[in-house]
């Protein structure tokens, strides 16, 4: 029962880094949120986006550089499971801020996303952050380039939009399959991506998405019902 109760409340992830951290973290997000939002919604919406983006960068600087020495090894879990969560709470909020102008069909900028990564590589150079953390940059600019074909093909859009919708069905389904297809030793554990896994990465993508559908299509006929 004690099991139980810590997976389903999804402390099992705080305490003992067991579960799904995309779970775990929106309850404790939903739950700031309306506060969070408030201090969002009261900016000026010119400024609205430079304040996420700076929100994001001490919350990346602050959490992904401390490294305090804990003498408890349940302390030291703690912590290294806040960080890694936490770190990935500003995407959250930048999606917050943006989404009442995204309805409204407001365009930004693309200078806006050269803007943030030269900034980003500034505080980094400052704070001496170390060289891994400053890859995910890159995702700003291949953004970028995503956006730019998908504002010129329709279908691509219509898929995108859809992956959207069962997001969240989808990270969750591929997980599953991936675990499951690891207990019946489908794949050689150790192997990475590129080293002969194909076939299994490829299994996992299509079971996860038939299962993600089929996920959305049942929750979405109790919501109905």
């Amino acid at each position: 029962m004690w099991d139980f109760l810590l997976n389903i409340s999804t402390l099992n992830y705080w305490v003992i880094h067991k579960g799904a951290w995309y779970v775990a973290l929106l309850l404790p997000l939903y739950f700031i949120t309306p506060f969070i939002g408030k201090l969002i919604d009261s900016i000026n919406k010119k400024l609205r986006f430079s304040f996420v983006v700076l929100f994001c960068i001490i919350i990346f600087v602050i959490t992904e550089n401390l490294h305090p020495n804990f003498s408890n090894d349940l302390l030291k879990d703690l912590w290294h499971n806040f960080t890694m969560a936490f770190s990935r709470t500003p995407i959250y909020f930048i999606g917050y801020a943006l989404a009442p102008l995204i309805s409204k069909g407001v365009k930004i900028s693309y200078l806006w996303c050269f803007i943030f990564p030269i900034v980003q590589v500034c505080f980094s150079n400052i704070l001496y952050i170390e060289e891994r953390q400053r890859y995910w940059l890159v995702a700003f600019f291949i953004l970028m380039i995503f956006c730019f074909i998908i504002s010129h093909i329709n279908k691509l859009n219509d898929v995108f939009k859809y992956m959207g919708i069962i997001s969240l069905e989808s990270y969750l389904a591929n997980v599953f399959v991936s675990y499951f297809l690891k207990e019946i030793q489908m794949i050689t554990s150790g192997k990475g991506l590129f080293i002969g896994n194909y076939f299994y990465y490829i299994l996992v993508i299509l079971l996860g998405m038939l299962l993600a559908i089929l996920t959305n299509k049942i929750t979405n006929y109790i919501l109905r019902k």
